[in-house]
């Protein structure tokens, strides 16, 4: 998008906008707050559109927030490429039954950490080290994937890592 900027003395500034499909618009930014848009087609405007402070705000933030969620989308992959969230329910065979977060040493062995173990279907959220991982939990796992994967193999086996 191209964007001119052209000063109004006494009265603010004027925006006029060509977008890359070739469409034209004009901002007009008054000192007073007010806000004036107008459509530029086949040589005639159309509009204003007038905003008031609070309008041209929150047309700003609607905006924004649609640039800003694309902008992240963009880069959460980056972000967050090797980063997984695991459930694991927790069976007759595992090793970890009855033992404490704290006791297995969990998050220094494997790198991962126990974000919440879902026990009778009630979430126990950020549990402490002392919380007793119990047949039939559902332990959710936060940490990178081949992490994650050696932590399951822990809570089953309880093999170092």
């Amino acid at each position: 998008m191209k964007i001119k900027t052209i000063e109004l003395p006494s009265i603010g500034k004027r925006y006029d906008f060509i977008t890359e499909s070739n469409s034209k618009f004009v901002l007009i930014d008054y000192f007073s707050g007010i806000k004036e848009i107008y459509l530029l087609k086949d040589g005639q405007t159309i509009g204003p559109i007038k905003l008031n402070e609070d309008e041209a705000d929150q047309l700003a933030v609607i905006l924004s927030g649609v640039f800003l969620k694309g902008f992240i989308e963009k880069r959460i992959d980056i972000i967050f490429k090797d980063l997984g969230i695991e459930n694991v329910k927790i069976e007759e065979d595992f090793k970890c039954i009855n033992k404490t977060i704290g006791e297995l040493k969990f998050r220094t062995i494997t790198q991962t950490y126990i974000i919440a173990i879902i026990r009778d279907e009630k979430p126990i959220i950020m549990p402490e080290p002392s919380e007793k991982i119990l047949l039939n939990d559902i332990v959710v796992l936060l940490g990178n994937l081949e992490n994650i994967e050696k932590a399951i193999k822990y809570l089953k086996g309880l093999v170092i890592v």
